[in-house]
Formats: structure tokens, sequence, C-alpha cells
């Protein structure tokens, strides 16, 4: 298990200032247990997610869980501080019951892109309100 509270933050990359990166560290602060690299497009107010990942599977089950809304909740946090408006992301069939749970959103609605995988643009005050609604500041769901 991880020591908690799990804790989230995004990190501008200093060298491209198109990019973001959202982790999500332990309480103690000196291990990040879960990332996502985010890549926007200022002028477009476009943001395009790379993948969810778990950095540290020493984490229980629930933990992960939560590590994966809270990376989200940042994400969609930042995105909308630099004023972007629409978010795309391709998304795995695997997590289908996690993306119904986290947002309302059947990804059997959205559009095939490769074997196994749906490519979900939306609104992103849509998408952050869908989460917010369904989970807290801790990442429960």
């Amino acid at each position: 298990m991880w020591p908690e509270p799990l804790i989230p933050a995004s990190e501008d990359d200093a060298s491209d200032p198109k990019r973001f990166r959202t982790v999500v560290r332990a309480g103690d602060r000196t291990v990040a247990v879960a990332a996502l690299e985010v890549i926007i497009s200022p002028r477009a107010r476009f943001a395009t997610c790379g993948e969810l990942t778990i950095l540290d599977a020493t984490g229980a089950p629930q933990q992960r869980v939560r590590a994966l809304v809270l990376l989200m909740r940042e994400a969609l946090r930042r995105a909308a501080e630099l004023n972007i408006q629409h978010v795309y992301a391709d998304v795995p069939d695997r997590l289908r019951d996690f993306l119904f749970r986290c947002f309302g959103i059947d990804t059997d609605l959205l559009p095939s892109r490769r074997d196994g995988w749906r490519a979900m643009e939306i609104d992103l005050a849509t998408l952050r309100s869908l989460l917010l609604d369904r989970s807290d500041a801790n990442g429960n769901l």
C-alpha cells in the first residue's frame, strides 16, 4: 500500500510549453505512483491525453483506481486553467467499465479507431463536470 493521502499535481514541461504532466504522489511525496502526459494546442484550445499510467504497482487495488481518478481530475483542472475547451483521447476497451463509472459514458457509442480502442472527443467543461459529479477530492467514485 502507498502512504496516504494521494496527492495530485501538474508539472509543466520546461522544454515544451505545449505539454504538461499530471502526477499523483504518495502521501510522503517521495514516490510518484501514477502519471498522465497531456499535449495542448493553446490556439485551438484543444488537448490530447496520453495513457493513464500506474508507475508503482505496490498500491492496493482501490488506491490505484483512486490514483487514476485523481490524475484525470487534476489534468482536467489544469487544462481548464489553460483555457482548453476540447479534449481528445484514445480509450482502450479494457477501461470501458472504469470510464462509465467516472463519466457515465458508454464507450460502445464512441467511434472505433482500431482493434480494441475507441476515440473520445468531448467538451472539457462537460467532461470535467461529469467527473466532479461522480468523484470526490480523494478520488473515490
